[in-house]
């Protein structure tokens, strides 16, 4: 689908309700944002086996709004132009609600903020360290789950969770205290329905050992933890909120040093939140998975209907769709 590259990254992918078009979006060359709308949308239909160009939607914040609260123009200039929004533009929209995300050109007054789509119902929030790189949003637009960059791995980021009102924040290794700092890219995901969020994480701090990792459920009403699997990876919520597909392996896995190329083969399981061992079924075997690519690696979705992965490490460099057919009882 794409040849990947430092200024040409996976940066969003994901099946549409179908089953079989799979959109995805690419770093647009010579601009480095975290806005979708500054980037290059593509639709690619198992179908028909056509792919076409997709329009960015646009920003719903305005010229005005950004001015008045310091961060970058709806209009980036590239890299070696952008005197004003160094780095990357700090804004971060929500899809379903009017709240935003966003850091200003001058921290001195605060790193990470919330606020309205048109600059009014500012709250400043006091515990993320640093600009926030990524959000997401629960799908009731009620919690919002902030992560922030550490300079380590290319995916490795440290989450924060708050209200959308701002009525509560705090980190979120806090609330579990499980350790996911030395994952890169295995980030906590909301359910479909706004309610939990599954994570990979360690009751041992800054763990080197893969076995003390594991896949778990926060219930975010009552904050009770459920331990779900031993399997770790890249992984999704079903649809029907009973479950995850893991891809166990998929990811760069908690060591000291790097494996050689960053080469790893990988199997897909469905989970169910039943926690039963007899609801993991593995779906696949043998996939191969490249973890240290660095460029946007961390991102894949898999479709049930088709028995299609779309993922950045069938090769080092590239994104894909890989086809599988599903793994026999005895595998």
């Amino acid at each position: 689908m794409a040849e990947l590259s430092w200024d040409r990254e996976l940066l969003y992918v994901g099946w549409e309700s179908n089953g079989t078009q799979l959109v995805y979006a690419l770093t647009t060359p010579g601009i480095f944002s975290a806005e979708p709308k500054d980037w290059e949308w593509w639709r690619y239909d198992l179908e028909l086996g056509s792919k076409e160009r997709l329009e960015p939607v646009p920003s719903r914040v305005t010229a005005e709004t950004r001015r008045l609260l310091d961060i970058c123009p709806t209009e980036q200039a590239t890299l070696k132009n952008q005197y004003h929004c160094p780095g990357y533009s700090r804004l971060l929209e929500s899809p379903i609600s009017d709240r935003i995300v966003f850091s200003p050109e001058n921290l001195a007054d605060g790193k990470v903020w919330l606020a309205n789509l048109d600059g009014t119902g500012l709250v400043r929030l006091e515990t993320p360290v640093d600009v926030a790189s990524e959000a997401q949003w629960s799908s009731d637009g009620q919690w919002i789950l902030i992560s922030v960059h550490f300079p380590g791995g290319p995916g490795q980021m440290t989450h924060y969770l708050a209200r959308a009102d701002g009525s509560y924040e705090t980190l979120f290794d806090d609330i579990t205290h499980h350790d996911t700092f030395l994952l890169n890219g295995v980030y906590p995901q909301f359910s479909p329905d706004g309610t939990m969020l599954a994570y990979v994480g360690s009751p041992v701090y800054e763990s080197f050992n893969r076995s003390d990792y594991h896949l778990f459920v926060l219930n975010l009403e009552d904050q009770t933890i459920q331990q779900l699997s031993d399997y770790i990876g890249l992984f999704q919520w079903s649809a029907d909120n009973r479950g995850l597909y893991v891809l166990n392996d998929g990811l760069d896995l908690p060591a000291p040093f790097p494996l050689d190329e960053g080469f790893q083969e990988a199997s897909l399981y469905y989970v169910s939140l039943s926690g039963d061992a007899n609801e993991e079924m593995l779906i696949a075997t043998q996939i191969p998975y490249y973890s240290l690519g660095g460029h946007g690696n961390w991102l894949g979705s898999y479709s049930p209907l088709s028995q299609a992965l779309a993922y950045a490490g069938f090769e080092q460099t590239s994104f894909g769709i890989l086809f599988f057919r599903p793994a026999e009882a005895d595998e």
